[in-house]
């Protein structure tokens, strides 16, 4: 490694040189609206990063939040499904209540009770 950098010590204190003076440059410039040039150049670099890690962090939230959504949904639908099953059992239990009101009164029977409302 220290070969390398005494090899090519020239080309890069000319690198650093010549990257130095172009920030001077980019600070010492005024681009449109009075906004120094190093200022455009900061933003331009970091604004593809930037993008990038919110919409990793968007897409990190969405998914959570849905999968939140989805297990209150799987909770609702057993709360449902639940309500579902009793109120099928009432429904049976009142066909079989009118089966029986029905064969009582074609055989005949009249109650105290009257099917009128």
């Amino acid at each position: 490694m220290d070969s390398i950098l005494h090899r090519y010590r020239n080309l890069m204190v000319l690198v650093i040189v010549v990257g130095f003076q172009l920030v001077l440059v980019g600070y010492q410039v005024r681009g449109k609206e009075d906004m120094r040039l190093i200022r455009v150049w900061a933003v331009t670099a970091i604004t593809p990063l930037a993008r990038l890690l919110e919409g990793v962090r968007g897409g990190g939230a969405g998914f959570l939040n849905d999968y939140v959504f989805l297990v209150k949904a799987r909770d609702e639908n057993h709360r449902l499904k639940e309500e579902l099953a009793g109120s099928n059992s009432r429904i049976s239990n009142c066909a079989r209540i009118l089966v029986r009101r029905t064969a009582l009164r074609s055989a005949g029977f009249r109650g105290t009770h009257s099917f009128k409302k």
